[in-house]
């Protein structure tokens, strides 16, 4: 199955969207700078990705939950 660009896009805004955190009026699908926000944080996250092994991210995890006292 193939998707058009439209469901793409839309799908890629609700992505963004999601990940800044912002709250979106009812009438409206996304705001430029929930946007922004958004690619803002997947382009962090892709460099956590590239800079640290996934066994380093679970040990730092585990470390923040013995600091912090609770679960993540």
């Amino acid at each position: 199955m193939v998707l058009s660009p439209k469901i793409i896009i839309t799908k890629i805004r609700e992505f963004l969207v999601l990940l800044s955190g912002k709250l979106i009026e009812r009438d409206k699908e996304f705001t430029y700078p929930a946007l922004l926000s958004g690619l803002w944080s997947y382009l962090q996250i892709m460099d956590v990705i590239e800079l640290l092994r996934e066994k380093e991210l679970f040990e730092m995890k585990k470390q923040l939950v013995e600091i912090m006292g609770f679960d993540v």
